[in-house]
């Protein structure tokens, strides 16, 4: 039957709505008016210049039609525009006598609309709202558009190879062409530009107010006949194709058009073929349409899936519309037609090249020919656009394809365009291919051996991720034979330490996963143990894909690049050949390789490629992640054992300070940093050195903390002893790790875990990382918590080799919770890079002071108490940082200490930082009998200068010292009252 009949009807439907409620409101359908002299033939007769036009009209036997009343609109040219065509037409026609009776047939009902309308109102929409129709039906009758294809004519498919030898009848569309204009109002109101115009036909331009049939300009318009109007072109018009018709019959588009008829079929249809034999009686054969299998239709939505035969077409080898349907409309056929973007043959193939960015697509399929009919659809479907208003030149800039992905088309782009009757057809010298062709994971999607991180993308949505146009991925890329050692993080907690095989199932098309034993000394598989589920699986791929995605260019010159899921990578070269390790590899040859580079262990790139948003590297080894936890990684090396004794050596009745724990429902392989979260860490660790010398300094050891009693006052100075060492040790955590070799920092400030009492924010550091060390400048803050960094800068100690320490503390779901021997997937992790320092770090600030309301208060005197409470030093606890103490007076507010000394100041000696200092203060007389309120402050002030460096040595004597004052406490001196 005739293509989507139901189609055809509202075709129909939609062409009355926009005759009945658009075209002009011609009086004289029914009566001749006695003012108008000829009818449109008569008038084409009487003029003398449109003999070729009235010829054309009497052999189609249209004389009576046009010669009487009616409603007609006629689109012309003048016998000089015929000559024209004969002498410079690539047709074959030289003279009239040439035209075929089909031929003249398709000329006269082309130029032929079945309602009168003046110029202006060829583009009224309903309720006559100016500039809204650009299309308009004819009156062409698709028999007149049969043709007889044969032999190389028929498309190379299934469904047409029968009829290759005998060939057949067929109908490109069976709906009739239609006339596309473009007037002044139209084009405003559809911001539709001069230059998209002349970019649409090849360079031609249009001056304000012009009118156009395609690209043939109105040279005389709105003739008024007694049965309708005649417009004047300046060119013959000829029927134009449909989008499918003209890149078919384009030599230059010959690649595209094959992969595009794959998804063809003729289609028989019995009404067609009985309603032309009854017009023509001589005829013995059968008719068919060809359709092409689509996702839109005439039911706005519906999709053509069956094919000549009647089965079923999947749905990923559907076509978005047909680009043969000639009254093709997503949404009105009148107001937009659709829009192809169809790269040329040169372009096509040097995509499908070693050379091309479809490089992939040629290694896999060596020929275009070879290429799945999913993989093709996709392709076609991305060069399609459903609205050729939205689509046109001038609005390139950001377009997006129909699944909301940037298609990155510039107007450089565009060889030619043609304007078709159902759409326009941008010849391009680039390849549009689909997101998911285009990006990184392109080669995985199509590649035999990488059939597991196909899965991963498809089953996790990293497809969806690595869609992204706008960023720039390095994917690197294992194939399916190096998943057979995966260090499986949960199953080294139990029992019996395991690694994980997984496997690609072709018949479920899922990953299998198969825990193993393995020797511990020598890291060879064993025994297999039980197949694991699929949510460990899935928890596995997860982590894997997270590590193999770095957001930037690893060929850039750096050493270490952060990944997707914040873990670190280690690269050395660059192109193929280029080796990469995980840190989980790092320690795989440190454990079992026969060098740090062993091939078994470590990652080789054997091949690259360029996609649209960054590179595709496939690599020789899964990157494994590290799975040494910070603790493990401390107690490995020995310049670090005092660093860790401190941050483990908490006393019995201490525990609850301790920073090296286990948690009870989701522990880690061993201890795990308890104020770490899901994030990425550096510790500057100090050797045994540098340890010994912040003892030295004052730093209390855990001996000393214990042997201090937990009552009364004594009570408080263990407490702050704690604090000192906590805040010490959490001084060497800085937030986001930082790699020798990683991403060059200049001056970046990052915080630290140790919080700043005065601003309750954390204090900080600020580094810089110039490829090849890291250079730290610790903090100083003053009262206010604003901090400086002027200190002499610290660099991380190199000569031990100990840096660039890859750690990860993870916490594992366990069947029983709690119980690391049941851990089956990984609840979160942190990650943690390690660099031996050789120095200790001392953040710096005020020191804390307060005011105690005093005991008493009498007419004549108050006695004064203080505490200071912290030092302000990052290390030292009771070691003479305090320099001065006391209080200072004034009747008026916030009194100040001053340097050189004062009478309404009093300095206060004491043996200890720490420490509770007193004074009775005598009311001083007042110069005004009227003072009564007296105002106190207690005072303290630290050996630090403001740039952190000893102002108790004599260089430093001129340097503004640290210093504090106290809440303000205010005395009535006549009442003996406390006011605040």
């Amino acid at each position: 039957m005739f293509k989507n009949t139901h189609r055809a009807w509202l075709f129909l439907l939609s062409l009355l709505l926009v005759v009945g409620a658009c075209s002009d409101p011609y009086p004289y359908d029914d009566k001749e008016p006695d003012w108008l002299g000829s009818s449109i033939y008569d008038y084409l007769v009487e003029k003398g210049e449109y003999t070729y036009f009235t010829r054309i009209i009497d052999t189609c036997n249209y004389r009576e039609v046009l010669a009487k009343t009616g409603s007609k609109t006629m689109f012309v040219c003048k016998d000089s525009a015929f000559e024209e065509y004969f002498r410079n037409n690539t047709d074959g026609i030289s003279r009239f006598e040439d035209f075929s009776v089909e031929q003249l047939n398709q000329i006269m009902e082309y130029a032929m609309v079945n309602d009168a309308s003046l110029i202006e109102t060829l583009s009224y929409a309903v309720g006559y709202v100016k500039g809204q129709v650009m299309r308009r039906a004819t009156s062409l009758d698709p028999f007149d558009m049969l043709s007889f294809e044969q032999g190389d004519e028929i498309p190379k498919n299934k469904y047409f190879e029968p009829y290759r030898e005998k060939g057949l009848y067929i109908l490109n569309d069976d709906t009739s062409p239609t006339l596309i204009h473009f007037f002044e109002a139209q084009m405003k109101e559809k911001g539709i530009t001069d230059e998209d115009f002349s970019i649409l036909f090849n360079g031609k331009t249009r001056q304000t107010n012009d009118a156009h049939l395609f690209g043939i300009k109105v040279i005389e318009r709105d003739i008024t006949c007694k049965n309708g109007y005649i417009h004047v072109l300046e060119s013959l018009m000829l029927p134009r194709d449909n989008m499918a018709g003209y890149i078919r019959k384009s030599d230059s588009l010959s690649i595209f058009a094959s992969l595009m008829d794959r998804f063809s079929a003729p289609y028989y249809t019995s009404s067609g073929t009985e309603l032309y034999k009854t017009l023509h009686p001589e005829f013995r054969d059968s008719i068919f349409v060809r359709n092409y299998f689509q996702k839109v239709s005439g039911t706005s939505g519906a999709y053509s899936i069956l094919d000549p035969n009647g089965e079923l077409i999947p749905s990923d080898e559907l076509l978005r519309y047909d680009p043969g349907w000639n009254s093709y409309q997503y949404t009105s056929l009148s107001m937009d037609m659709g829009a192809m973007f169809v790269p040329d043959d040169d372009a096509m193939k040097f995509y499908f090249s070693p050379e091309g960015n479809g490089s992939f697509l040629h290694e896999r399929y060596k020929v275009w020919d070879s290429v799945p009919n999913d993989i093709v659809a996709m392709f076609i479907n991305a060069h399609m656009k459903y609205s050729f208003i939205s689509s046109v030149p001038s609005k390139f800039q950001g377009l997006k394809d129909e699944d909301g992905f940037e298609i990155g088309i510039e107007k450089d782009n565009i060889l030619r365009a043609r304007v078709l009757c159902n759409g326009a057809v941008y010849v391009t010298n680039e390849v549009f291919p689909p997101v998911d062709y285009a990006s990184v994971m392109a080669p995985v999607l199509v590649n035999e051996r990488t059939q597991i991180f196909n899965f991963a993308l498809r089953n996790l949505d990293f497809n969806i991720y690595l869609r992204s146009l706008e960023s720039f991925y390095s994917f690197l890329v294992p194939f399916d034979e190096s998943f057979t050692t995966y260090l499986y993080p949960a199953g080294q907690g139990h029992e019996t330490k395991k690694m994980i095989k997984l496997k690609f199932n072709t018949t479920s098309e899922m990953v299998d996963a198969v825990t193993y034993t393995y020797d511990d000394a020598t890291g060879q598989l064993k025994d297999s143990i039980n197949v694991v589920s699929s949510a460990i699986a899935l928890d596995c791929l997860n982590d894997i894909m997270d590590y193999h995605i770095v957001v930037g260019d690893i060929e850039s010159g750096q050493e270490y690049y952060q990944t997707k899921g914040k873990g670190e990578i280690r690269v050395q070269g660059s192109g193929i050949g280029m080796k990469v390790w995980g840190g989980g590899n790092m320690e795989m040859n440190r454990r079992w390789g026969s060098s740090w580079d062993d091939n078994k262990y470590t990652g080789e790139v054997t091949d690259i490629l360029n996609l649209k948003n960054g590179k595709t590297y496939f690599v020789s080894n899964l990157l494994q992640q590290p799975i040494t936890s910070v603790y493990k990684t401390l107690s490995n090396q020995p310049e670090f054992s005092k660093f860790l004794s401190a941050m483990m050596g908490v006393p019995d009745d201490m525990k609850e300070h301790l920073m090296l724990t286990k948690d009870p429902r989701t522990p880690g392989l061993d201890f795990n940093i308890n104020f770490f979260s899901a994030f990425h860490y550096t510790l500057y660790a100090p050797n045994n050195a540098a340890m010994d010398r912040a003892y030295a300094a004052g730093l209390p050891t855990w001996d000393q903390i214990a042997a201090v009693p937990t009552a009364d006052d004594e009570g408080a100075k263990r407490a702050a002893m704690i604090q000192k060492v906590a805040r010490f040790l959490k001084y060497h955590f800085q937030d986001n790790s930082v790699y020798i070799g990683g991403e060059l920092l200049s001056d970046v400030k990052y915080e630290t875990a140790t919080k700043n009492n005065i601003t309750n924010k954390f204090h900080s550091l600020r580094l810089t990382q110039d490829g090849s060390n890291i250079t730290i400048y610790q903090s100083v803050s003053n009262a206010s918590g604003i901090e400086t960094f002027n200190r002499p800068p610290v660099q991380v100690h190199k000569a031990n080799g100990l840096y660039n320490l890859m750690a990860r503390d993870y916490f594992f779901n366990c069947a029983t919770p709690g119980d690391l021997k049941s851990a089956t997937t990984t609840a979160w992790t942190s990650r943690t890079v390690i660099h031996e320092v050789d120095t200790y770090f001392n953040p710096i600030k005020v020191p804390t002071i307060r005011m105690n309301n005093p005991n008493y208060v009498t007419t004549a005197l108050v006695p004064l108490t203080a505490d200071i409470t912290d030092n302000g030093d990052g290390v030292a606890y009771d070691k003479n940082i305090i320099t001065k103490r006391g209080f200072c007076w004034s009747y008026s507010k916030e009194p100040e200490w001053s340097a050189s000394g004062s009478a309404n100041q009093a300095e206060v000696a004491a043996a200890s930082d720490i420490v509770n200092f007193k004074y009775t203060l005598n009311f001083p007389a007042s110069s005004n009998p009227a003072d009564t309120l007296l105002y106190i402050r207690a005072y303290t002030e630290s050996k630090w200068a403001v740039d952190g460096s000893d102002g108790t040595l004599e260089e430093n004597a001129s340097k503004k010292r640290l210093s504090a004052y106290s809440r303000e406490l205010c005395i009535n001196t006549k009442k003996g009252t406390i006011v605040y």
